[in-house]
């Protein structure tokens, strides 16, 4: 116990102690000789009672202190808790956004290399390697005929796919007439190069939920 807590205790059964008169104290005495023992032993215990109680309070406001700075680390533990979680997110988001980034970079270059490609075969120096300007009558492409009767066409120099287009995908449906006019050209390519195909049989639709599912598939 620390000093000042046994001072104030000092002072708190100095309180405690009566005083009596001197009358009643003579009196007491000679009615009964063992008065004053009895009015000392009950002084003592109303000291010891007085320091229970006094003890007993201070351990509450120890518990109520333990208690608030208990609850006090629960609250800064839960906000770095809740601030880990905001960093994970945050470097989710990021990722997410460099990833995405970094293939719409890739998918705009090879839009650009297959912009520049012809798609026919031969070709020398950069124009035929690089450049992909073939000089050859024959394309340079493969055809595969799916299991649903779909026919896809893919450039064996640039990458470029060409499969029936779905209108969902373009803004306006001239676009979209635009994407089915370069598909049929693209079947009509003439090659040397062997078709493949796969078993054949038919969908109920036609095939239409097919196409929609292998929307972002190419043969590349």
């Amino acid at each position: 116990m620390s000093e000042e807590k046994q001072a104030a205790l000092d002072a708190l059964a100095a309180k405690v102690k009566p005083v009596p008169s001197a009358v009643s104290v003579s009196a007491a005495s000679k009615e009964d000789p063992f008065a004053d023992i009895e009015v000392e032993f009950k002084r003592q215990q109303l000291i010891k009672q007085a320091l229970h109680e006094e003890r007993m309070r201070q351990l509450e406001i120890e518990e109520k202190e333990l208690s608030i700075q208990e609850k006090k680390a629960n609250l800064v533990d839960a906000k770095e808790r809740q601030d880990e979680r905001a960093v994970k997110r945050e470097n989710v988001s990021m990722n997410s956004k460099t990833k995405g980034q970094a293939l719409k970079s890739m998918m705009e270059a090879d839009r650009q290399v297959q912009k520049r490609c012809n798609h026919r075969k031969g070709g020398n120096g950069l124009q035929g390697v690089v450049a992909g300007k073939g000089d050859a009558a024959q394309y340079a492409v493969m055809k595969h005929t799916f299991c649903h009767n779909d026919t896809w066409v893919r450039c064996l120099r640039c990458g470029k796919t060409w499969k029936p287009p779905l209108e969902r995908s373009f803004k306006n449906k001239e676009d979209f007439y635009t994407a089915v006019a370069e598909y049929r050209v693209a079947l009509e390519f003439q090659t040397l190069n062997s078709s493949s195909s796969s078993s054949q049989f038919g969908f109920s639709d036609g095939g239409a939920h097919m196409r929609e599912i292998m929307e972002p598939v190419s043969l590349r």
